[in-house]
């Protein structure tokens, strides 16, 4: 049995989280929303912010790049100060646009190997780090 899921803020560090390091786990559809921080799949970083010294910087990349993931963030979510928000080199290395980095870096690891990349990044209108916002929108996808 498969299964959807979604995530916003903490639950979308979390569930991205859950795919990379249990690629056999049943997620049919992920939307990670908004997430403060992420773990881009490069085992050349360092964990938290990379697979780095984990036991996923093994895992072949194809078991969770050919999922169908929406990494997903609100448009007016640019508070570079929220409380949420992580401040360390590592974290801040990827500025506010965490996001979107974190899905064009998962491309290009994708694109570099050759492997099937299913996944698609939004920007959604109008939306600041609201999780009922975001979550009617992710609803659409799943």
């Amino acid at each position: 049995m498969r299964y959807d899921v979604f995530g916003h803020s903490a639950g979308a560090q979390m569930i991205h989280r859950y795919l990379l390091f249990q690629p056999e786990c049943h997620f049919n559809r992920l939307v990670s929303s908004a997430a403060g921080r992420y773990c881009v799949p490069d085992p050349s970083i360092e964990f938290p912010y990379g697979l780095g010294v984990s036991s996923a910087a093994t895992e072949p990349p194809n078991n969770y790049f050919g999922r169908e993931v929406y990494v997903i963030c609100g448009a007016n979510d640019t508070d570079l100060n929220a409380p949420s928000l992580r401040h360390t080199p590592g974290a801040d290395a990827r500025g506010l646009q965490r996001a979107r980095y974190f899905f064009t870096e998962s491309s290009s690891i994708a694109s570099d190997g050759g492997y099937l990349f299913n996944w698609e990044y939004r920007t959604v209108p109008n939306v600041g780090h609201n999780g009922e916002e975001m979550a009617a929108y992710a609803a659409n996808l799943l």
